[in-house]
């Protein structure tokens, strides 16, 4: 009898551990459209610029509270933030493990609405020396790369200090993006891409090459960006992955336990208080031996 109320006792304690404690639903939302700018300046920076529209589909909050913006490099100023009419949006520096660098900002989008986020930065020393080439310089950048969304349509214009239009190459190495177009205008050479139907986690990414006398400073090394040690690992996978585990061992644990109880009754009608389970299963044991 003793070792029926421990292994019942055992199996309770487990079914309470892993009952389902039901996840928070995940905030579902898209980003229908996003625009980005990015001037390139004479003294290695730039400063870039984004118009952001999220649909907020469906979830649990209210609204979105929280949401993370990368920035390029640590050293950055935010020139402003605000929505389409001009109000300002509050932002902190993010905290993210996903988005080490970069901006909270806590935009009022409620379930089944959009909203917009216009966004102005300055990064310094993003133009560094080409390795490959002593003289032309480069810059790297990554407009988008959102783990928790699609990106309907996406439009990246870079503008370059340079009036030489093949002296401006666009890389084509894996992993980097090829442009609609390129012109020069104003003594700049300025670069389209654009792409719809972004999937969650694709990284997009430009590379662009100039030479080395269109800028007065650059960096001798490639800027490190802190965002690209993170990688990527489908949210969707982390929202199911946990309740799946959590109902399977409820189910187990309680399958175990009614069939433990389900023979203990069963011995009890036949032996009656003849049984001993205790002392049968310790002399089952000692035979054993």
């Amino acid at each position: 009898m003793r070792l029926i109320v421990v292994i019942v006792m055992i199996i309770f304690v487990g079914y309470i551990l892993f009952m389902p404690i039901g996840s928070a639903e995940e905030v579902k939302y898209e980003i229908s459209s996003m625009a980005c700018d990015v001037r390139v300046h004479t003294n290695g920076s730039i400063t870039l610029k984004y118009w952001i529209e999220i649909q907020y589909i469906d979830g649990s909050d209210e609204s979105i509270n929280g949401y993370d913006i990368g920035m390029p490099r640590e050293e950055y100023i935010i020139n402003f933030c605000h929505d389409e009419y001009g109000n300002e949006i509050t932002y902190i520096p993010s905290y993210s493990d996903t988005c080490p660098c970069g901006i909270t900002v806590y935009p009022f989008i409620i379930e089944g609405s959009s909203g917009v986020i216009v966004l102005e930065a300055f990064v310094p020393e993003m133009v560094y020396l080409d390795p490959s080439d002593s003289n032309r310089v480069a810059i790297d950048f990554i407009p988008s790369w959102w783990n928790s969304a699609q990106v309907n349509e996406l439009t990246l214009t870079m503008t370059i200090p340079c009036s030489v239009l093949s002296e401006v190459m666009v890389s084509t190495a894996k992993g980097y993006n090829s442009p609609s177009n390129k012109t020069v205008s104003n003594s700049n050479t300025l670069i389209s891409w654009s792409k719809t139907d972004l999937s969650k986690g694709e990284k997009y990414m430009v590379k662009v090459y100039f030479p080395k006398s269109c800028v007065t400073h650059y960096a001798d090394t490639k800027p490190v960006n802190p965002n690209l040690n993170f990688s990527y690992v489908d949210s969707d996978e982390n929202v199911i992955l946990f309740p799946c585990v959590s109902y399977l061992c409820y189910f187990v644990s309680t399958a175990v336990m009614l069939t433990v109880i389900f023979a203990y009754i069963l011995l009890q009608i036949k032996y009656g208080k003849s049984w001993r389970g205790w002392n049968h299963v310790s002399s089952f044991l000692r035979r054993q031996r």
